[in-house]
């Protein structure tokens, strides 16, 4: 049985390399490094605000996550959340963990005053199956995303760590 819960710090390493295996997985993130550190420090902050979800095996083994945050809309001002990340282990795909793990996030943001959920595919990971789990957990296809480079990923070193930056916030 798999039990769907918050994580805590001690989920952490698993957390990362659950992180690492999304990455490898997905073709949008190749050449793109994954920052270790900056991965942590992220997901602690989100582990801290209770905004991180995990599907844990009865053997203790963490097989997804969906990390989100809650703020409030640009426009509208409405309160909202929106998914960081969402990740099912291959070998735990197909028992429904994403939607599960979407449902136990939804309700967390409902919890946090959010009456409006963003998510979204950009990695490139089964973006079709993607689509289908948001729809089957009742998300609107509300258009796509779109993505420039402005400084080669090489020279984007430059800008990672600017002193006064929130961790994971780019200046």
């Amino acid at each position: 049985m798999t039990t769907i819960r918050p994580a805590d710090r001690v989920n952490l390493p698993a957390l990362l390399r659950l992180a690492h295996a999304l990455h490898d997985e997905a073709p949008n993130m190749r050449g793109v490094p994954l920052d270790d550190e900056r991965t942590i420090a992220n997901f602690s902050a989100l582990v801290d605000a209770g905004l991180a979800v995990i599907a844990q095996g009865a053997d203790g083994a963490i097989a997804g996550f969906m990390l989100f945050d809650v703020g409030f809309h640009q426009w509208t001002g409405e309160r909202m959340a929106k998914e960081e990340g969402l990740y099912v282990a291959p070998a735990s795909r197909g028992r429904m963990l994403a939607n599960r793990l979407i449902a136990a996030a939804e309700a967390r943001a409902m919890q946090e005053g959010a009456i409006l959920f963003h998510a979204g595919t950009w990695t490139g990971t089964a973006t079709e199956a993607a689509c289908a789990v948001y729809a089957r957990a009742g998300f609107a296809d509300v258009g796509r995303q779109f993505r420039k480079r402005l400084v080669p990923l090489e020279s984007a070193e430059v800008n990672r760590n600017v002193p006064g930056t929130q961790a994971g916030v780019p200046p």
